[in-house]
């Protein structure tokens, strides 16, 4: 009987040994860091403070034709999906000398916005201009703007700049005028400077090129203006078709958002 309890003893004290193990062990070797999942929970991004990230651009970053329907607008969606904190400066029509001091001797210096933007606090600086700069001076000029703001947000804010790429008009604008050429060349300044400052882009447009190549995916426009006749209707079939040269529709957005969270989830959220 005498050994039957010590048997009995000698287990359980075995058994509570093992059970302390695995408790200390367990939380010995829980990781400080992990790799966060984007589509779950990001919210422990720079020094443990949710990642704020700011957009400047224009029309196509403000989308202010979803403001009934936000949830339909790129920023919304990435701030979503990767649960960060977006905070956006986009005005339609608006250039890079129309958020910089320097910018109000420009012939748009009545369409200057001011400082804003400085005073909110930002990690990352998403830099989407072009569109309308194109109006008002040429390549070298964006060129020298796009420095000059770089250097704000790197020297002054202590921030991240990030480039990215303008729209792909595919189809059907291109059959009366290729706005490509003006695009490309000033999202060609971009890419230049993203390789020379050694800064990373979003190359939106590579990815719209692709779609509309690779895939056939043309419709990524909100439709305003008619199509005229069935030969601008190339292959397709729309008896009623409207279309814009450069403002994404729903879809647009979509691929837009894609490629950012694409971005942030591989090079940044999960470092």
């Amino acid at each position: 009987m005498k050994k039957n309890n010590r048997t009995l003893l000698l287990s359980l004290f075995c058994v509570c040994i093992l059970v302390i193990s695995f408790i200390f062990w367990n939380n010995k070797m829980t990781p400080n860091n992990f790799k966060v999942d984007a589509a779950t929970n990001n919210s422990n991004g720079v020094n443990g403070q949710q990642i704020s990230v700011i957009l400047l651009g224009d029309s196509n970053t403000r989308i202010s034709y979803f403001d009934e329907t936000p949830t339909k607008k790129w920023a919304n969606i990435i701030e979503k999906e990767l649960d960060i904190k977006v905070t956006n400066f986009g005005i339609g029509g608006r250039s890079t000398s129309d958020i910089l001091t320097s910018g109000k001797r420009e012939k748009t210096k009545d369409r200057w916005v001011g400082e804003g933007w400085k005073k909110v606090d930002g990690d990352y600086y998403i830099i989407c201009f072009g569109l309308n700069d194109s109006k008002y001076y040429n390549e070298y000029t964006f060129e020298k703007y796009t420095r000059e703001l770089i250097n704000i947000i790197q020297n002054e804010l202590k921030g991240i700049p990030i480039l990215m790429t303008n729209v792909y008009v595919p189809y059907p604008d291109y059959f009366s005028f290729d706005r490509n050429k003006v695009i490309d060349s000033f999202d060609n300044i971009k890419r230049k400077l993203a390789t020379e400052l050694n800064l990373d882009l979003i190359d939106v447009n590579d990815r719209f090129k692709k779609e509309w190549k690779e895939n056939g995916i043309w419709d990524t426009r909100i439709r305003t203006s008619k199509i005229w006749g069935a030969t601008e209707d190339k292959a397709k079939t729309v008896n009623e078709g409207w279309f814009d040269n450069i403002h994404y529709n729903e879809l647009g957005n979509k691929i837009v958002a894609e490629e950012i969270i694409k971005y942030f989830q591989e090079n940044i959220i999960s470092q």
